[in-house]
């Protein structure tokens, strides 16, 4: 089949760009704790109770560094996550686009039979007309996709390797032959576009 949803690659930068993110609103908190937790500073010449002067300066301008370099670091890193999943949303966004509209004609199934009948299935957004198919068991049939709409479509055939592939505008024939009697539903396997109403059953009797 043709259609697998969303790009791998803009999934796995969405990941990693959130992860990203998570990881600088983090180290932000343990940033902002360690800053509250420090306590003011002394003012010029002021001796912090109970401690040497020199001593209790030089602990909490060290603690002021660390928390300044953990808030710069997270600050970064936020930053640069944000930005790659607006990049990764793109990607995706631009991947779903080009499945919709720009897909190649082609088929997973035979190729069409000469002479037998032929069965046309008209795709629209967002539906199949007809959207119910009868064929005879044991019979050959070609079943013609032609894409009225202005996306691309697919007509595939669950449980069967059966799938018709066609751009707007463009058609596309392939055989068809069941060997025995029941219901085979079809649909269109862009994704939404089954969801959105694009469903029909081949009946075979």
């Amino acid at each position: 089949m043709m259609m697998g949803g969303m790009s791998g690659l803009g999934m796995a930068l969405l990941v990693g760009f959130g992860l990203l993110t998570l990881v600088g609103l983090i180290i932000g908190v343990v940033a902002l704790v360690r800053a509250l937790s420090s306590g003011p500073r002394p003012v010029a010449g002021e001796v912090p109770a109970g401690e040497p002067g020199s001593r209790g300066q030089r602990k909490r301008m060290s603690a002021g560094r660390r928390s300044g370099v953990l808030a710069v670091l997270a600050a970064t890193l936020f930053i640069t996550g944000i930005a790659g999943i607006a990049v990764a949303m793109t990607h995706m966004g631009r991947d779903m686009m080009g499945m919709m509209q720009g897909g190649q004609s082609g088929r997973s199934a035979p190729a069409p039979v000469s002479g037998a009948p032929v069965l046309p299935v008209t795709a629209t957004e967002f539906a199949f007309r007809p959207g119910l198919v009868r064929v005879q068991v044991n019979q050959t049939v070609n079943i013609e996709l032609i894409n009225g709409g202005g996306m691309f479509h697919t007509l595939t055939v669950s449980d069967t390797p059966f799938e018709l592939r066609a751009p707007a505008g463009e058609r596309i024939s392939g055989a068809f032959r069941a060997t025995r009697p029941g219901s085979y539903g079809f649909i269109c396997s862009v994704p939404g576009h089954a969801q959105a109403g694009m469903r029909g059953t081949i009946t075979v009797t």
